[in-house]
């Protein structure tokens, strides 16, 4: 909800300041259940609810794992997830981890996090991975999330208000 009165409230900024396509073109995705992601491998995340989407850049039916560019031009981007706590047990060295790709082929951003015992010889880590940028987009273009989990059991990626998430806002034309 919050997020849906926050992109209204940039398209009436904009629409006051004279440039109403400021943010025409802006959506989020997330998920509303529990995602699986295997071990030792990156996993492309899916997304079953839409808060937003002002110019079809996502759709539940089709693709849902990517926002795909229907206006080019420069945008802000990001991403988000976070572990459930009941499958993220420290116990030993592991990596876990959210990156963004474009086309599902190059790397925009990542965040990885490697635990370690600290000195005290307890394993420490953290349970949320943001990631995200400012990028020039094609029409065509599009993003998808993975997550990545060292452990050599699955870990579950936790539903909530943002996790996990994708999002794209236009910020401009190039």
């Amino acid at each position: 909800q919050g997020d849906r009165l926050m992109c209204q409230a940039e398209l009436m900024n904009s629409a006051i300041r004279g440039n109403f396509n400021a943010v025409a073109a802006a959506a989020k995705a997330r998920n509303s259940v529990s995602l699986g992601i295997s071990s030792n491998t990156w996993t492309g995340l899916t997304f079953d609810t839409e808060d937003y989407d002002t110019d079809t850049m996502f759709s539940t039916a089709a693709n849902s794992s990517r926002i795909t560019v229907q206006t080019p031009g420069l945008f802000e981007y990001g991403g988000g997830l976070a572990l459930n706590p009941a499958t993220f047990v420290l116990t030993s060295s592991n990596t876990w981890g959210a990156r963004i790709l474009i086309n599902d082929s190059t790397i925009m951003d990542r965040d990885y996090f490697h635990i370690y015992p600290n000195i005290s010889g307890v394993y420490e880590g953290r349970e949320t991975y943001k990631v995200g940028g400012i990028h020039t987009f094609s029409t065509g273009n599009y993003l998808t999330l993975q997550a990545f989990s060292g452990r050599s059991t699955n870990t579950v990626v936790a539903e909530g208000n943002w996790s996990p998430s994708l999002w794209m806002k236009w910020l401009s034309a190039t």
